[in-house]
């Protein structure tokens, strides 16, 4: 069975940057998956990561962005949902090396007769 955990990726599109109440309707989200992956080992958390970088690009993404500005404006809204989800990847990581370390301390049950 399959474990679909996952991390909620936000970021401010970059025109709705605003300081009110139409920022929060710019914002953008994706889920990334991660309940197939052994955050425990270098491998499980790189493939996290390319899977982070894949929804900060649908988040953020804008094949037009061709002038200066646009440009500026996707790099500045990649670098905020890095920042944001190296946050939680962190917390993740920790907590699924935290789990993973209590289920190998648990004693076998002992069986005799």
């Amino acid at each position: 069975m399959v474990n679909f955990k996952t991390i909620a990726l936000s970021c401010a599109a970059a025109a709705a940057v605003a300081v009110s109440a139409p920022a929060v309707a710019g914002v953008k989200t994706k889920a990334v998956n991660y309940g197939d992956l052994d955050l425990s080992t270098a491998k499980g958390q790189a493939r996290l990561q390319t899977r982070i970088k894949g929804a900060i690009k649908q988040v953020c993404g804008n094949p037009r962005a061709l002038s200066l500005p646009e440009k500026t404006d996707l790099a500045r809204c990649e670098a905020n949902a890095m920042a944001s989800a190296m946050q939680n990847i962190e917390r993740t990581i920790a907590r699924y090396k935290e789990s993973k370390r209590l289920a190998s301390n648990q004693a076998a049950p002992v069986v005799g007769n």
